[in-house]
């Protein structure tokens, strides 16, 4: 959120010359990154763009927090307002956008609209507070963190990164009852890529079954 809603209102606190034109086109910038993870999805799956899009993204907040050290440094400025942008194309090409067809695939199906709701209720209240403090953590005359505050979205992150590695299953190709199977049977986050549901076994002995010619059975004549 920190990228994504409040990139004029810091450009003009940081000094940025024109910060309107400038968020303008970091924001373009964050629409290519989305279109490029509709080619991104279905070829790299959702796992892989999720966790390690969620590493590179937190590993970058890292860095434009220790860019925005310098006070008064043209140089310094500049590179944090290039990485803000990577960031948000990045972002928007992988968790950003992938986000959402993970909570749709994740869910059963009994529970999909309810569990989708309880997403969508969560993430609503976590960007209201985020919403509300931001402007404080930036203000001069109140946190004055400036760029410094994507230390705080740094240590916000770092948990969530983890989580995923562990947690998050890889849904690229499944039916929802192989999901489904996969979540009963309590297969690992990390093994569902490999696992080979009944479904799968089912077809695959169907590929094996070979019909012969009743002419040819033995004892025929």
């Amino acid at each position: 959120m920190f990228v994504a809603a409040y990139l004029p209102y810091f450009f003009t606190v940081a000094g940025v010359n024109n910060p309107m034109g400038i968020a303008q086109g970091a924001y373009a910038i964050q629409l290519v990154g989305n279109m490029v993870s509709w080619f991104l999805v279905d070829r790299l799956g959702r796992r892989p763009l999720i966790v390690w899009g969620m590493a590179a993204t937190t590993v970058l907040l890292f860095v434009i927090g220790c860019v925005a050290i310098p006070a008064n440094n043209q140089q310094a400025l500049s590179a944090m307002v290039a990485l803000m942008a990577f960031w948000g194309f990045l972002y928007q090409a992988t968790l950003g956008a992938v986000s959402f067809a993970v909570g749709g695939e994740t869910p059963t199906a009994r529970l999909r609209q309810k569990t989708y709701s309880i997403n969508i209720m969560s993430s609503t209240a976590a960007g209201t507070l985020v919403s509300q403090l931001l402007p404080y953590l930036i203000n001069p005359t109140d946190g004055n963190l400036g760029g410094k505050v994507a230390f705080v979205f740094f240590g916000l992150s770092m948990p969530l990164a983890i989580y995923f590695f562990f947690c998050l299953p890889e849904m690229k190709g499944r039916t929802y009852l192989e999901l489904e199977e996969m979540f009963q049977q309590e297969i690992p986050a990390r093994k569902f890529k490999e696992y080979v549901s009944t479904a799968q076994l089912a077809e695959s002995e169907a590929r094996k079954a070979v019909v012969v010619p009743r002419d040819q059975r033995v004892g025929t004549q």
